[in-house]
């Protein structure tokens, strides 16, 4: 991690977007300064209202997961070799890396809140268990596991969100097709 961390420091500015040009979850939702906004808002729940159980529980499980980035950042910092200082590489990614991670949980949980079909209550509870339990994959500060871990999780996040996407589309919600397809922009 130190070794390659001159590095992360050199090309961090070519893998990550600017902030001001990257997608907000405003962006892909009904706003609510705009007159159509109850119209949208109605629309989103037309659409919501067809999606199947199962696919409602696997958006539910995918907003927890994105919201519980406290615990997730706090366990990157651990990892040998991330040095917590302000102008270490690591540092700066892992803050602009949890940073995307907090828009995907932004834009699922009011995508969820707004689509009526959730008890929005329990989630929040639900997501404040995962972060209060704490986060141990089992890899301890070992950064080859961790980047192992990593690279399959962040693989298989990326199948489940297609296939979220692509089972959106079948069950006519192009917004939440919309939503799900941005995870990867």
């Amino acid at each position: 991690m130190v070794h390659i961390e001159k590095f992360m420091l050199e090309k961090i500015h070519e893998y990550l977007k600017p902030i001001d040009t990257i997608w907000q979850p405003s962006d892909f939702l009904p706003d609510s300064s705009r007159d159509s906004f109850f119209t949208e808002i109605k629309e989103l729940q037309e659409s919501a209202a067809g999606l199947s159980y199962d696919l409602i529980a696997v958006l539910i499980g995918d907003t927890i997961t994105e919201e519980a980035l406290p615990t997730y950042e706090s366990w990157l910092t651990m990892v040998e070799g991330v040095s917590d200082s302000e102008e270490g590489g690591w540092m700066k990614w892992t803050r602009h890396w949890t940073g995307e991670e907090n828009r995907h949980g932004d834009l699922l949980n009011k995508y969820l809140y707004l689509s009526g079909r959730v008890d929005m209550r329990m989630m929040e509870i639900s997501t404040q268990y995962l972060i209060s339990d704490g986060f141990d994959i089992g890899t301890g500060h070992d950064p080859y596991r961790n980047f192992i871990y990593t690279s399959f999780q962040e693989l298989a996040t990326n199948v489940s969100h297609r296939r979220v996407a692509s089972q959106a589309k079948k069950y006519g919600d192009p917004l939440l097709f919309k939503n799900v397809r941005c995870y990867r922009i």
